[in-house]
C-alpha cells in the first residue's frame, strides 16, 4: 500500500477490521471508538488517550467469545513503527537481561498488536 493511499485510511465506528495480536494471527474486529469519537471527561482517569491512527476494536475469536482491546494502532502507522521498536527494544533487553547473572529485575513486556481495513 502507497503512503498516499495509506493516510487516506479513515476508521469508522463500525467498520469491520482485521485485527493481528501477539501470536500475529488474523483475527476479524470491529472499531468500537476511533480518536475523534474519544471524550477524555466521560472516559474517566484510567483509560488511555488514543492517538490519532489508533482505535479500539471488539475481537471476536473462532471459538465464538469476544473480547476489547484498547489503543491499538494500524498497521505501518507511526504509533505502530514506536511499538514495534518498543517490542525490539525490549528483546535486546530480555537477551541481555538473561545473560546476566547478577539480573534480578523485571522487564516490562511490550506486545504488538495492529489493525488493518479489509481488503
Amino acid at each position: 500500500m502507497s503512503a498516499s493511499s495509506k493516510s487516506a485510511t479513515i476508521p469508522q465506528v463500525g467498520q469491520n477490521v482485521q485485527y493481528r495480536g501477539s501470536d500475529d494471527r488474523p483475527f476479524a474486529a470491529v472499531i468500537t471508538m476511533t480518536a475523534a469519537e474519544f471524550d477524555a471527561e466521560k472516559a474517566g482517569n484510567g483509560m488511555s488517550v488514543l492517538a490519532a491512527d489508533e482505535v479500539s476494536l471488539t475481537v471476536f475469536r473462532v471459538s465464538g467469545s469476544c473480547y476489547a482491546r484498547m489503543c491499538v494502532p494500524e498497521f505501518g502507522s507511526e504509533s505502530y513503527k514506536v511499538l514495534v521498536a518498543k517490542h525490539d527494544a525490549y528483546l535486546a533487553d530480555k537477551a541481555a537481561a538473561e545473560a546476566d547473572p547478577d539480573f534480578d529485575g523485571e522487564l516490562a513486556r511490550v506486545t504488538v498488536r495492529s489493525w488493518s481495513p479489509l481488503a
